[in-house]
């Protein structure tokens, strides 16, 4: 039987800070975890995080703890992704991902970031789903087209390890 958990990943860890996240339905998921079980484990910072083991993508960083997420999340938002794999760096990690495409996500993640203190001191918004994290500079072998849509339904506060999951 096929498993798509995905072979070198290192454990999900507490966030530091509450995070506000949409979960990735399961049928992408595994689409995705496809995708990281063909990456050679050579060019893997396991020590970075490796293969993103619970795939997500994030609304906004560093909420509190006590963020009523039910105040923005009011109507399903459409979710989509139509790119190739794409790649973000730092010192210490190359980041393999796939670029989110949602104008209203994008309206959601403004909304929050002006109305809830947070530590997101990014600019501009660039929402992904994480596939694995790298060693420095590298990149995926296959680092092909990936296309999903989807209607996102749910949205969930991660805070300590504990995932508040609102339901519309």
């Amino acid at each position: 039987m096929f498993s798509y958990k995905p072979k070198m990943y290192k454990p999900a860890s507490f966030y530091e800070d509450a995070c506000v996240m949409i979960e990735v339905p399961e049928n992408i998921q595994k689409a995705v975890c496809i995708i990281a079980n063909d990456i050679s484990p050579d060019i893997l910072n396991v020590e970075k995080g490796g293969i993103e083991d619970q795939p997500h993508v994030t609304v906004l960083y560093g909420v509190n703890d006590d963020c009523d997420i039910s105040k923005y999340f009011t109507r399903p938002i459409v979710i989509k992704t139509d790119t190739k794999i794409t790649y973000f760096d730092n010192d210490d990690a190359s980041v393999a991902k796939v670029a989110i495409i949602s104008p209203e996500l994008d309206k959601l993640h403004f909304l929050m970031k002006s109305k809830e203190a947070n530590k997101d001191d990014y600019l501009e918004y660039n929402p992904h789903m994480t596939i694995a994290f790298l060693k420095p500079g590298a990149r995926l072998e296959h680092d092909g087209f990936v296309s999903f849509s989807w209607v996102q339904k749910h949205i969930s506060l991660r805070r300590n390890g504990l995932l508040d999951k609102y339901v519309l």
